[in-house]
């Protein structure tokens, strides 16, 4: 036996380990870009680099059967890990997968995603998630490993790391610059080593190892020289992008609410049904500052008619400061802290279906040319595409402050006093005889268990956890049967709805409390950045509700569970939200207020969108297993197919010593697998082959093919694993 050659098995192991390891990193570094999965990225990284280490060791090895044992071996432990931990990993493979296929879904809403079908913790998520990658990731590893350090094609590694580095440009977006770095790297290694590679692995672990050094260098050099783009995704980008999304709703009706709607919140109720996008860009914002979120409102409505919102009719009570007046109740929360800094924002109306300003709330000025209609929205003539507002953004707003009689907005105090008269004569309205019986009972067993005088926007936080407790946010919330109240079917039979369901309910909910409400719609946006620019989709649009506090103004409180477009939004006045991948609602702070309990009239099914399908997650995870198991049996079928087709190309070419030679080859490896002997003719004719000037005849040629056929029949005879061995994973049969 020869002595085992350490100095070639190490260079062999640390290339490969080099190699595993940017393979791992970039992939890995993709995906956390890409898709907001609940893991930590310090673990995951170390866990890359264990894998990337087992794999080095293993696949150094030069002895192919130990090397093969070594493998089977570590299968077998990652099998048994799964089994041990069944639960974790099968749920595991759901949260990602939910989060994936969600993130797929807020870019391209044509896309169905997959809603989980059980109720779980942040905590539980990422642990569930940390189980099945600590089996993904050294299977990946395992994956890799041979077509990078054996003479296998390389095409298959390859292919998967650029599969999963590319998935940000399925959603249009650019891979992160550490993730794209990696995977440069690894793939100018992978091209400079493979000639190396062919002739024997230590050759090709020389390659990688003396190449490294200059490649970094070059990356280095190339990307200090390249000045870094300043906007995170570029204009071609999201233009096509745009046009992508278009594809799949193209002929089918759009909008919040329904076909023919002119702008969101506006829409008849009879044409509110399951909701459709275009995924065109409505807006584009420049805000001085990160807002998370940004409401931007566009129209306001304080009639529930049974067609649907309508603004107050004012007649025999007219609007009592004139629709052109220096004192608007728009400007009512920033006259009440004047001296706080305000930003800015650049608003460009690029396709809004309608000529409203759509305004940050709590603005410092209004433009010039803005007409007050009806108290419901502010009309800017009709060219009029890019406009700029200064506002006092939440997060510096004091919504306890209140007008002063004896200060320098005195005039503004006593506009609020007419004005707030008029809204507690307009918006208090509850229009009982519209309402189902059952409907009228939940807006007074609810009202009746609010305690007289809590601040409104308590009672909204309240509301919002009484409405979750007993309906579920849903895209796809059924059509209003003709005949039958909007607000009743939602709330007594139905119990899915969307920001229009929630904003409409709440509303009602609000003014039987004794709060003066009205109804509020337009865009949500999340400049996530000061000074870029955000595009907000139409997918962005919402409907939420708007309280009266006396003394400030309108104030807007978000009561719907969660909205795809902008995530779970809260209240606007509270610390800003983490953006979720989920449409799942986080809970409300416990207030003071008692929380009525829900209707026992009907069952309260979970608010979150997956606990209303448990039918259809139930068969989604065996097929999901299925698939996955599927696709790695195809690819163990097809890694055969190419193999078995490169060897027979070797083997049939046009030159006889060079198909001769691959024939031996052949042979050989077989005898590595079976322990049979290899003919002393083909070994004769090998040498001939090899070392002689003559080219050989076509008989000799012949003789070699039929010692190679021969010895193939004989391995047939083999009982069933080594057989399925040599035919699928040695594919020499």
């Amino acid at each position: 036996m020869k002595p085992f050659a350490w100095r070639a098995y190490a260079l062999t192991a640390a290339a490969t380990f080099l190699t595993v390891t940017l393979a791992l990193f970039s992939s890995l570094l993709a995906m956390t870009d890409t898709f907001p999965l609940t893991v930590e990225l310090l673990p995951l990284l170390r866990l890359s680099l264990l894998s990337a280490l087992g794999c080095a060791l293993v696949y150094a090895v030069p002895r192919p059967s130990l090397c093969a044992g070594l493998v089977t071996m570590l299968l077998g432990l990652l099998a048994l890990y799964v089994w041990w931990r069944w639960d974790g990993f099968s749920i595991g493979v759901q949260v990602l997968f939910h989060q994936v296929s969600y993130t797929f879904f807020e870019e391209l809403p044509a896309v169905p995603y997959y809603p989980l079908p059980m109720t779980l913790t942040p905590l539980e998520m990422r642990q569930a998630a940390e189980v099945f990658l600590t089996a993904a990731v050294p299977l990946l590893a395992l994956w890799l490993g041979p077509w990078l350090t054996l003479r296998w094609p390389v095409w298959p590694a390859v292919g998967t790391v650029a599969a999963l580095v590319g998935m940000p440009l399925l959603l249009m977006r650019q891979p992160g610059a550490p993730a794209l770095a990696a995977f440069l790297l690894f793939l100018s290694l992978v091209i400079l080593s493979r000639r190396g590679y062919r002739e024997n692995a230590a050759a090709g672990a020389r390659r990688v190892l003396a190449a490294v050094v200059p490649v970094a260098l070059v990356m280095a050099l190339l990307s200090a020289a390249v000045p870094a783009e300043t906007s995170p995704r570029p204009v071609w980008l999201e233009d096509l992008r745009l046009a992508f999304q278009r594809l799949p709703s193209e002929g089918f009706p759009l909008g919040i609410g329904g076909p023919g709607t002119s702008t969101p919140g506006e829409q008849p109720f009879g044409s509110l049904g399951p909701l459709r996008f275009t995924g065109r860009t409505v807006l584009q914002i420049n805000s001085s500052s990160a807002q998370n979120p940004l409401f931007l409102r566009g129209f306001s409505a304080g009639a529930y008619t049974a067609e649907g919102w309508m603004p107050i009719d004012d007649e025999g009570d007219p609007y009592p400061l004139g629709w052109k007046t220096t004192d608007p109740p728009a400007l009512f929360p920033w006259q009440t802290q004047p001296d706080r800094e305000t930003d800015t924002v650049r608003i460009t109306d690029l396709s809004s279906p309608s000529d409203y300003y759509y305004l940050p709330y709590y603005p410092s000025a209004l433009p010039g040319d803005a007409i007050m209609t009806n108290d419901a929205y502010w009309e800017h003539p009709s060219g009029v595409k890019e406009y700029h507002i200064s506002f006092l953004p939440t997060s510096r707003t004091d919504a306890n402050a209140a007008l002063d009689a004896n200060s320098e907005t005195a005039n503004s105090y006593y506009s609020e006093q007419e004005y707030r008269r008029w809204v507690y004569n307009h918006y208090l309205d509850v229009p009982y005889g519209l309402l189902s019986n059952d409907a009228a009972a939940l807006l007074d067993n609810f009202s009746a268990s609010i305690i007289s005088g809590t601040d409104p926007v308590d009672v909204a936080r309240t509301l919002k956890d009484y409405l979750a407790s007993f309906t579920q946010y849903d895209q796809s919330a059924p059509y209003t049967p003709e005949g039958e109240d909007f607000v009743s079917y939602f709330l007594t039979e139905s119990h899915r709805g969307y920001c229009v369901h929630y904003a409409s309910a709440a509303t009602l909910f609000l003014r039987a409390c004794g709060v003066p409400a009205r109804y509020a719609a337009g865009y949500v946006a999340r400049p996530g950045r000061a000074n870029a620019v955000t595009n907000v989709p139409d997918r962005n649009a919402h409907a939420w509700v708007e309280v009266y506090v006396d003394g400030f103004g309108w104030q807007p409180v978000d009561v719907t569970p969660g909205f795809s477009g902008g995530g779970n939004l809260g209240d606007l006045n509270a610390a800003d939200p983490e953006v979720s991948p989920s449409p799942t609602p986080a809970p409300s702070a416990p207030t003071a207020t008692p929380t009525p309990t829900p209707p026992a009239s009907s069952a309260a099914p979970s608010s979150r969108p997956g606990a209303a399908a448990p039918s259809r997650a139930s068969f989604l995870l065996p097929l999901l297993i299925l698939l996955c198991a599927g696709l790695l049996i195809g690819l163990v079928f097809l890694q055969a197919l190419l193999r078995r087709a490169h060897l027979r190309k070797k083997c049939t070419q046009n030159d006889p010593n060079q198909a001769v030679l691959a024939l031996y080859r052949y042979l050989l490896a077989l005898s590595r697998h079976t322990g049979a002997d290899i003919p002393q003719e083909a070994l004769e004719l090998a040498q001939k082959a090899r070392f002689s000037q003559h080219t050989l005849t076509a008989e000799e040629r012949a003789s070699m093919e039929a010692m190679a056929r021969a010895a193939a029949h004989r391995a047939m005879g083999l009982p069933l694993w080594p057989r399925l061995l040599l035919r699928f994973f040695w594919a020499l049969l």
